[in-house]
């Protein structure tokens, strides 16, 4: 195994997107950057890439659930001096006994 590296990874403030990094990387944090979002996550780099589905919800907008999905909090950041606050997640499979379930990103 490699060591592993912290990389930064561009995002759009949009619903549901998808962002390859090394398979098995955590994700660390989400924050604006010069006015843009990002998400930072360590990973060996030499692993094979694997899609992470990235979900942003503004503040005060709808958090619709979606059957078999579960979503994990990576972090909240702030636009245009604050007047814009937005919260990122990963959506990840919600284990079901007896079927076998494959995320897509909608």
């Amino acid at each position: 195994m490699n060591d592993k590296e912290i990389w930064k990874y561009s995002i759009e403030i949009t619903d549901i997107q998808t962002v390859m990094m090394p398979k098995d990387s955590d994700i660390l944090s989400c924050q604006a950057q010069y006015g843009d979002p990002k998400i930072w996550a360590i990973g060996d780099p030499s692993l094979e890439k694997e899609d992470r589905f990235i979900e942003i919800i503004g503040t005060g907008n709808p958090a619709h659930e979606t059957a078999n999905v579960k979503r994990v909090f990576i972090d909240t950041f702030q636009m245009h001096g604050g007047d814009l606050v937005f919260h990122a997640f990963e959506r990840v499979e919600r284990e079901i006994p007896g079927k076998a379930m494959k995320l897509k990103c909608e």
